[in-house]
This record gives structure tokens, C-alpha cells and sequence, in this order.
């Protein structure tokens, strides 16, 4: 976690294996984001985040700065990432959501993105992907309103235009082998 106690910084976090993060009271996220003042900006580049207790990503308290997702692997497992979503969005903030992986495996209720503040995420060219949903492999929720399929959200949200909802084909999922099979 980062928690930048209101000042302006700017970090580059990159090319981090991240996983199994801790259960209990509260579960944490795999990566978590907090008070970046405004000027503040943290990049988050090329991880592999894995089976966190709550989600992958978390944006949990005000971020004033921006935080910059691009080119990560997320994966939650239907027994991880728990709290609504693989990306949790609760507060406002300048969240920029690029060219990501974003793929879970089915749990009740749970989302790709959870967002509840439409203007915290600006969002584009990664893949939502649920397995085993049998309504769907796409549910993202924003403001009180779930999405299940990509032109739903995009529409709803002017976010994912160029987007895909689509199986990245990982070569061994259950080994947790993330590198795409040729035929991704």
C-alpha cells in the first residue's frame, strides 16, 4: 500500500509480483492507493497482482494526485477479492485505468470495477473478463448500477470504448501460469 499522507509525491511501482494478501479484519487489497495530495502522481506499471483478500487494486481514500494502471494482470480467484471488485473504487479521485488484464473468476456479487464515484476512473483498451458467471463474463458496477455487458457500460459510463470482454487465454490458470496461450 501506498499512503502518501496529503502530499504531492510521485512513485513508480513496476514489474512487482503481488499476491495472496491477508484475510481478516479488514481483508486487504492486493495494492491499495491513499492520499495523494493534488500534483501527486503514482505509476503502477507491468504487476502481476494475484488472489487478494479484498481486490486487486483499491483506491480507499481520497486521491487528489493521480494514479496511473497501466499494463497489469489482475486475477482474483472465486475464493479471493471479495469486496466488490478487482479494481475498488469507494472515493473520488484521478484513477486512469489503461491497457490491463482484469479478469476474476465468478463470486455472487462481485465485479470486474467497482465504482462508486463516476468521476474517479478514466478507463480504456483493457479486458473484463468473469469465468464461470453464468450471466455473463462481463459485471461492472457505477454508482449504484450494474453493468453486464460491455456496451452497456461504455454507454452508461463513456468509459472501455475501446475495450474488450473477452477469455485472455492464459496458459495454465490453475498453475497460475499468466503468460497468454499463442492463441490469445
Amino acid at each position: 500500500h501506498t499512503d502518501e499522507g496529503n502530499l504531492p509525491i510521485h512513485a513508480i511501482l513496476r514489474y512487482n509480483k503481488i499476491y495472496n494478501s491477508k484475510f481478516g479484519s479488514p481483508n486487504t487489497p492486493t495494492a491499495g492507493f491513499g492520499n495523494l495530495a493534488a500534483g501527486g502522481l503514482i505509476q503502477f506499471y507491468y504487476n502481476l497482482l494475484y488472489n487478494g483478500a479484498s481486490s486487486a487494486i483499491e483506491c480507499y481514500t481520497h486521491i487528489l494526485g493521480e494514479v496511473d494502471i497501466y499494463n497489469n494482470t489482475m486475477y482474483c480467484d472465486a475464493t479471493h477479492g471479495t469486496t466488490y471488485g478487482d479494481i475498488y473504487l469507494r472515493y473520488g479521485g484521478n484513477v486512469v485505468c489503461k491497457n490491463n488484464l482484469i479478469i476474476k473468476d465468478f463470486l455472487s456479487a462481485r465485479y470486474t470495477i467497482f465504482n462508486q464515484n463516476d468521476t474517479a476512473l478514466t478507463d480504456d483498451y483493457n479486458d473484463y473478463y468473469q469465468y464461470d458467471n453464468v450471466g455473463g463474463s462481463f459485471r461492472n458496477y457505477l454508482n449504484g448500477t450494474s453493468y453486464f455487458t460491455l456496451s452497456t457500460w461504455t454507454t452508461a459510463s463513456s468509459q472501455g470504448v475501446h475495450s474488450i470482454a473477452a477469455d485472455p487465454l492464459f496458459t495454465d490458470l490453475a498453475g497460475l501460469d499468466f503468460t497468454l496461450d499463442p492463441s490469445s
